[in-house]
């Protein structure tokens, strides 16, 4: 009892001088958020007064000179914010996304106040992407959920944008089922997966955006990721074929057949999805059916497109069936078509900058005068990230004509820095790209060049063999017919014998029975 009634009175002398204690405390901390109040009142007074006189643009020009002075560098991100607040009063959308991307960038904790704004402004302009570097980096920061997910989707594309698949693949897992941005989050995790040699992994994601993009009626977007459906399955049947054989990878080249079938004719990326699904034949040694594919690209209608593979692989087809002079026919056409495309464009690209490659092509897109040849700049019409970039580099121009207007405003000039170096960044970023691309394109003719003279030797040293046991023999054994498939056709179809001409309307359609001329004894070894 006594014991207790000394716990208790320990306790009840202790309460008074717990409280005694917190309430110096407590009052230093409303000393202190008195004094910050203060501070910040006197740091923001001549915004507060320009604003309070309904003078916008002088409201701006007092936030200019707060950024300016390092001492206030504490309140510089509000500021910022502040400052895109009005721009966007001012009718300066361009402007206010720059503000708003500094106001992240120097203070973090912005993210509350501007975050949806600056994602709105982002799809406005048409550069949501000059976001995605301060995105990434606060991901964890956004308010709701749905700007969690935008913010998620920007950051994972600018993590693959630098090669992070990882940091990509960690951003995606944020982005909720029910955005607006899942199917293409959807898309992009599979791509991700597929380039870290995950392609069963990464056929869930991509059947999931390939779901939405139907249900939603989004054509371009179901193509797309119907193409990379069939990526992954072929992906999967060459890691199954060099481990088990050709009979356990037989059912993913297949399945990949059947998804390259669902890219529409139509669509600017057919020509790539037949030259791809050539290759499941060529893997599943249907060599009949890879020429067949193969046939679209090699007739006039593809003179002046990139398909320097698809014509090798057409001869290496041609000569695993033994047929020699056709195959010794299109190396030489091969070299003809390609040694000038490599003799011109290799010096040519060497002598341009990042810029001067980013304006041929647009001179292009735009049906403009271009010294690249067609065939390397052709899929730029389509690509979805020039694309992007003109419409953001138009949006940047017109928001500098706009500001030019303003000039006498000290704001106009930091503003309009940003946006001018953004432009910049966003061709020379472009450029960079393109001109990259291209020169991979060139090395790879020059590699495809060097194995025409090896293919040619390989030719020549089998017929050798060919002729050499003929004369042992006394003759020629009969061909074996590996590749012969039986031609069925419609009772309102006609067939006939092809003769070298070709029909636009037959793209795509081409049936190829190519009886191998090999002997039973010389069958050469395919892929």
């Amino acid at each position: 009892m006594r014991a207790w009634k000394l716990t208790a009175l320990v306790a009840l002398l202790g309460m008074p001088l717990m409280l005694s204690l917190s309430a110096p405390s407590q009052a230093r901390d409303r000393e202190r958020t008195e004094a910050e109040d203060e501070e910040r009142e006197e740091a923001f007074e001549d915004y507060t007064a320009a604003l309070d006189s309904g003078n916008k643009a002088a409201a701006a020009d007092a936030l200019t000179a707060m950024i300016d002075d390092d001492e206030l560098e504490e309140w510089h991100g509000e500021a910022w914010a502040l400052m895109g607040d009005l721009m966007v009063n001012l009718q300066l959308p361009y402007s206010a996304l720059a503000a708003y991307r500094q106001a992240l960038s120097a203070d973090p904790d912005t993210m509350e106040a501007v975050g949806k704004k600056a994602l709105d402004l982002g799809d406005s302009v048409g550069d949501s992407a000059y976001l995605s570097s301060v995105f990434a980096a606060n991901v964890g920061l956004a308010a709701s959920s749905d700007q969690r997910s935008r913010v998620a989707w920007l950051g994972a594309r600018e993590a693959y944008r630098q090669g992070e698949l990882a940091t990509a693949l960690a951003a995606l897992t944020m982005v909720e089922s029910g955005s607006e941005v899942y199917g293409s989050s959807q898309l992009m995790k599979g791509v991700v997966l597929s380039q870290q040699s995950r392609h069963s992994d990464a056929l869930p994601p991509l059947l999931t955006a390939a779901s939405i993009a139907e249900t939603a009626g989004d054509q371009e977007m179901l193509t797309l990721t119907n193409l990379n459906v069939a990526r992954a399955y072929y992906a999967m049947g060459v890691t199954t074929y060099d481990r088990e054989g050709l009979g356990a990878a037989a059912g993913s080249f297949a399945r990949a057949s059947e998804y390259y079938s669902y890219v529409p004719r139509e669509s600017h990326l057919w020509p790539q999805a037949q030259f791809e699904r050539a290759w499941t034949h060529y893997r599943l040694e249907d060599l009949s059916g890879a020429l067949g594919y193969l046939q679209t690209h090699v007739s006039p209608f593809f003179t002046d497109w990139y398909f320097p593979e698809a014509k090798m692989m057409r001869i290496y087809a041609l000569f695993l069936l033994c047929k020699f002079p056709e195959a010794s026919d299109q190396v030489e056409d091969f070299k003809l078509h390609y040694n000038p495309v490599r003799d011109e464009v290799a010096p040519l690209l060497m002598s341009m900058g990042d810029q001067a490659v980013y304006a041929d092509v647009v001179a292009y897109t735009r049906g403009g005068e271009h010294r690249l040849p067609e065939m390397f700049l052709r899929d730029y019409k389509n690509d979805e990230r020039l694309l992007a970039t003109l419409a953001a580099v138009a949006s940047a121009d017109d928001e500098l004509q706009r500001l030019a207007s303003v000039a006498s405003s000290d704001f106009s000039e930091p503003i309009g820095a940003l946006i001018q170096d953004r432009r910049q960044e966003l061709i020379e970023r472009e450029g960079a790209r393109m001109k990259a691309r291209m020169e991979a394109m060139i090395d790879d003719v020059d590699g495809w060049l060097q194995d025409t003279d090896i293919l040619k030797l390989d030719m020549l040293k089998f017929e050798t063999r060919l002729y050499e046991q003929a004369a042992v023999t006394g003759g020629f054994e009969d061909p074996r017919a590996l590749a012969r498939r039986k031609l069925r056709r419609a009772p309102n179809q006609l067939a006939w014998a092809y003769e070298g001409e070709h029909w636009a309307d037959e793209l795509g359609y081409y049936q190829i029975d190519a009886k191998p001329e090999c002997p039973a004894s010389m069958q050469a070894g395919g892929n």
